[in-house]
């Protein structure tokens, strides 16, 4: 009996042998950038200057293209970019720098153009004739007066940094109130948390940043009326990609046991996962007590400075008004110059809403708000 070799059989599985050895070492290499995702680049990597220096006629050069890319966008995609630049150029200039765009974007002006044009395009959506004021925290700009309360209710919180440098966005869903309570409102409170890491954190712009989320709300289980086609707040917020960086690890906690818990954690994996979050990139913690819960977070990179002080209870109002008065005081000269600012605004009324009696009276009414609503059904970005 003669046995002859099949040589075109051998050739196809050598073929299939690299091609299986090529998909898992891309497999690999996607487990790798999951894990620096959640545990963070190494400290050398954080603190090393942003990018290699790009001498002047390279950026000008950069910035002429960037600019004939945004006007060869059709129509329809520049149409909220092209109202910003009408009413309020040096708003634009300050709110969505082009340098920075370009710089996040590793120089692709295709890419920075269409990021510039998705910012305004979701601006807009989210806060419609208000969308080319300045988003600021005093109430008079782009975020409602109704708004900015939600914003300073201790919902949502800067605190500090991760082990790598990257900002730690908290959000605890228990200090919800006021206009909080509505889902459109938070998807606006975070677009303004998500535009001042945008304009001061390069940590963020480089590397993305961590966000922690407290579960427990009596309302987080329920579909609420987002606007379509939008169904959950992170799919919201995720949709258009407003934002060139994304948070590159999402921790959830969970403090209550029992039917709450058990529902939760499946429906906010499927969410996730739906929003094209890697499950890989988002834990689970269920504590019994805070100190379980540094114990299950230290091992990511975060410590005690990034969790709220007054986790599971009423929120620390003198650190919230401190934190809100800086916020002004920032936006303030920030915005000195801006031409919607002049027309909208006045010294005095920015004044008025800097005292701390103002401040209480808002904490006040977004808690009588939040009761109601009940009873008819920290930190910073910069480096």
């Amino acid at each position: 009996m003669t046995v002859t070799a099949d040589c075109n059989s051998a050739e196809s599985v050598q073929n299939d042998l690299e091609s299986y050895s090529d998909a898992f070492q891309q497999a690999m290499k996607e487990v790798q950038r999951e894990e620096l995702d959640v545990k963070g680049p190494a400290q050398e990597e954080i603190t090393k200057p942003w990018q290699e220096p790009v001498d002047s006629a390279a950026m000008f050069n950069s910035l002429c293209s960037l600019e004939a890319a945004l006007e060869d966008l059709p129509q329809g995609t520049r149409a909220a970019y092209d109202e910003a630049m009408k009413r309020d150029p040096h708003l634009v200039e300050l709110e969505t720098p082009k340098e920075r765009f370009l710089r996040i974007l590793n120089f692709n002006h295709w890419a920075a153009a269409e990021a510039i044009a998705s910012y305004w395009t979701k601006r807009v959506e989210l806060f419609e004739d208000r969308a080319f004021r300045p988003l600021t925290i005093d109430g008079y700009g782009a975020l409602s007066r109704s708004t900015a309360h939600s914003a300073q209710c201790g919902g949502f919180r800067f605190m500090g940094s991760d082990k790598s440098g990257r900002p730690v966005l908290f959000v605890d869903r228990s200090k919800f109130c006021c206009g909080c309570n509505h889902p459109g409102e938070r998807v606006k409170v975070m677009f303004y948390f998500q535009h001042l890491m945008l304009l001061e954190s390069q940590v963020t712009n480089e590397h993305g940043y961590v966000m922690m989320m407290v579960m427990d709300s009596p309302e987080n289980s329920e579909f609420k009326d987002f606007p379509p086609p939008k169904k959950s707040f992170l799919q919201h917020i995720r949709h258009d990609r407003p934002f060139p960086f994304e948070a590159k690890a999402m921790h959830l906690i969970f403090l209550k046991k029992g039917r709450f818990f058990e529902e939760s954690i499946p429906m906010w994996f499927r969410l996730i996962d739906r929003s094209k979050i890697c499950q890989a990139r988002t834990i689970a913690h269920v504590p019994d007590t805070p100190q379980d819960l540094l114990l299950g977070v230290e091992s990511y990179g975060l410590g005690l400075e990034n969790i709220i002080p007054d986790l599971n209870q009423e929120p620390d109002r003198h650190s919230l008004f401190q934190w809100y008065a800086d916020r002004l005081v920032r936006e303030a000269d920030r915005y000195k110059d801006c031409e919607s600012r002049l027309d909208g605004w006045c010294s005095d009324d920015m004044s008025s809403s800097s005292s701390e009696g103002d401040y209480e009276d808002c904490v006040s009414m977004c808690s009588a708000s939040g009761a109601d609503s009940n009873n008819s059904d920290g930190g910073d970005a910069s480096e």
